[in-house]
């Protein structure tokens, strides 16, 4: 046979060159069959996720090597129980753990056995298994009750012993945060369809919404239009504002366009919900205790608005990226759970970080880590608690990791859980509590705990 000359083997590699390039601009002109090909590929992916995929969909792989509490400083750490909150090896759970990490308790949450029939749901919205939905939006009553999102599926208050005591068919999401009244504040949304047209932003109609939802199963009609919703303490929704509405009437355009490059069907991202307090008001002018601080994921975003009206009455963008859970000190500043991005931390230790913002002149301080030892990271998701004695308490949710950090940013405790060989844990949240916060005499059968 004979060999192909020098000069023939290059003609024919840029043949096949020009055939590759002409081929994907086709593809990328929207001719067919491209266009069938590519819808194909993305119903096979959400199959895969939603009937084949072995582990939950939230995890992320395994980061540490270490498992259970791995330090623990007794002089330096503050002592009590820890609750977490995530998708562990079992199910998507709440439990309670000493400071040695002994598990002192759980709260199982199953979604099929408190929604048997979904109907508030649409068909492509309901779990086809405990590994395609998490729990994300906690509070626990000195009474052992605990209050739950499942994610953009419901809102649930379970008892001591994991009994239903009520729930709420609407799709709560992220927090949970309780108001003075005992009334509870969480993010939720309005579907699509509901939505008036004039908040539709660019070029997207309703129909267009609608279809890439169902098509990538990626979101909830209700990422859209989201909004904060006011529950009574046994169940009932009080009032509800949306917050599309409160920032598309404040005309902010430049954090719209920029929020819907990042997704045009989750252009706000709502992640926590904090009640505006005195110490706060006093520093912002025209903001009043009671009004609602809001945390904007997708513009980079903390929002102020009015506890009456709904309307946007302050914002600020940055110095955070894709942040979470903004607390409100006592002295009015608000410390923020600044996610980041490892390449964009800039002169910052890598990864994310807590920042301390001072609302009335604008000014911030990163208050930790203090140094690499103690960094952390996680994409999404993301808590912190200040504890009286001053340390931090932080969920470093991807990577199945929490850490108590002193104010000098050393590590005072560390608990980690692994979901498997392969992948973290998913911890949403953690709180540290005193050991005398539960009631006593809660008491439940084996049957009932697991």
């Amino acid at each position: 046979m004979r060999k192909d000359t020098i000069p023939e083997l290059f003609s024919r590699v840029a043949y096949s060159i020009l055939i590759f390039v002409c081929g994907g601009l086709i593809a990328l002109s929207g001719y067919e069959p491209f266009p069938y090909i590519q819808k194909s590929l993305v119903k096979i992916k959400i199959v895969w996720n939603e009937y084949v995929h072995p582990h939950p969909l939230i995890l992320s792989k395994k980061y540490y090597d270490k498992e259970g509490v791995t330090v623990y400083n007794k002089k330096t750490a503050y002592q009590g129980w820890t609750i977490l909150q995530g998708t562990f090896n079992e199910t998507p759970q709440v439990i309670l753990i000493d400071m040695e990490g002994h598990v002192l308790h759980k709260w199982n949450v199953d979604f099929f056995k408190f929604w048997p029939e979904p109907h508030h749901l649409k068909r492509y919205q309901i779990p086809k298994s405990k590994l395609n939905y998490h729990i994300q939006g906690l509070h626990l009553y000195k009474d052992g009750s605990i209050l739950i999102n499942i994610n953009y599926k419901g809102m649930i208050k379970l008892d001591y012993c994991s009994h239903l005591i009520w729930k709420l068919n609407r799709p709560t999401h992220h927090s949970i945060t309780i108001d003075s009244d005992g009334s509870i504040w969480a993010p939720s949304g309005y579907l699509i369809e509901d939505t008036d047209k004039r908040y539709l932003v660019g070029d997207r109609s309703k129909n267009k919404l609608i279809k890439d939802e169902k098509e990538h199963h990626l979101f909830t009609s209700s990422h859209y239009n989201q909004t904060a919703l006011k529950i009574s303490p046994d169940g009932k929704i009080i009032s509800e504002y949306s917050i599309l509405k409160a920032l598309f009437d404040a005309n902010i355009e430049s954090s719209f366009f920029f929020s819907h490059l990042i997704s045009h069907l989750d252009p706000l991202h709502i992640n926590d919900i904090e009640i505006v307090t005195s110490a706060l008001s006093d520093k912002i002018k025209n903001v009043n205790k009671g009004d609602l601080l809001i945390s904007v994921r997708q513009m980079n975003m903390l929002a102020i608005l009015d506890k009456k009206t709904g309307k946007l009455k302050w914002h600020n963008i940055g110095p955070w990226l894709f942040q979470h859970d903004p607390d409100i000190t006592k002295d009015g500043n608000i410390t923020v759970f600044n996610n980041s991005r490892p390449e964009f931390s800039l002169n910052k230790i890598k990864g994310s970080n807590l920042i301390t913002y001072d609302p009335q002149n604008s000014t911030y301080d990163v208050y930790q880590p203090k140094n690499k030892n103690a960094a952390f990271y996680t994409r999404i998701m993301g808590t912190h608690q200040r504890l009286p004695n001053g340390n931090t308490l932080i969920s470093e949710s991807t990577r199945g990791r929490v850490i108590e950090l002193t104010p000098s940013g050393d590590i005072a405790w560390e608990y980690i859980q692994n979901y498997d060989n392969r992948f973290a844990s998913n911890i949403s949240y953690s709180q540290r509590i005193d050991r005398d916060y539960l009631l006593s005499g809660k008491q439940c059968s084996p049957k009932e705990e697991n």
